[in-house]
């Protein structure tokens, strides 16, 4: 699918921010997709400017 644009990751992680008791139950839930995800995200860390976790 190709890595999300920054628009998307934003949404993504409102959605499982690991604060967020519901939302880190769906993440959870979806345990495959944020394993995709990191490890997407790793890949791309440089390119996208992240340097251990995202934002500030």
């Amino acid at each position: 699918m190709g890595f999300p644009d920054k628009a998307m990751v934003k949404r993504y992680e409102s959605v499982c921010h690991p604060s967020r008791r519901e939302a880190k139950m769906l993440c959870l839930n979806k345990r495959a997709l944020t394993r995709n995800y990191l490890q997407v995200r790793k890949e791309h860390k440089d390119e996208f400017g992240w340097q251990g976790k995202v934002g500030q």
